[in-house]
């Protein structure tokens, strides 16, 4: 690589990229440490009443209601289930976006 000013871009399917700028020089190089940041958005899943087992696309997760979920950015069906009462929604996440969800249980 030429001495120099130069930006070096970390990619990685499903994260974000990361750019870093470079002064290169005679001497060796040491760059510290790239940490890579998934693509995600964020949805605040609430329901009437709390603590409802979540379903992400009808595949039940380790969580229940009112929670944070981190999401990859795409279309989901979101379904939350209690005492034989049930709900759902679609919704789309986008990259760094914050959605909030309340879903009411019915019979």
């Amino acid at each position: 690589m030429a001495p120099g000013q130069h930006t070096l871009a970390v990619t990685m399917p499903g994260y974000q990229v990361e750019h870093r700028q470079l002064d290169v020089g005679r001497e060796p190089l040491e760059m510290p440490a790239v940490i890579l940041r998934a693509i995600t958005g964020t949805l605040m899943l609430s329901s009437s009443p709390v603590g409802a087992t979540i379903l992400v696309n009808g595949k039940r997760i380790d969580k229940v209601t009112n929670a944070m979920l981190a999401l990859a950015p795409g279309s989901y069906k979101i379904t939350v289930e209690k005492d034989g009462k049930q709900g759902s929604s679609d919704i789309e996440i986008r990259n760094g976006e914050i959605k909030t969800l309340r879903i009411l249980l019915e019979q």
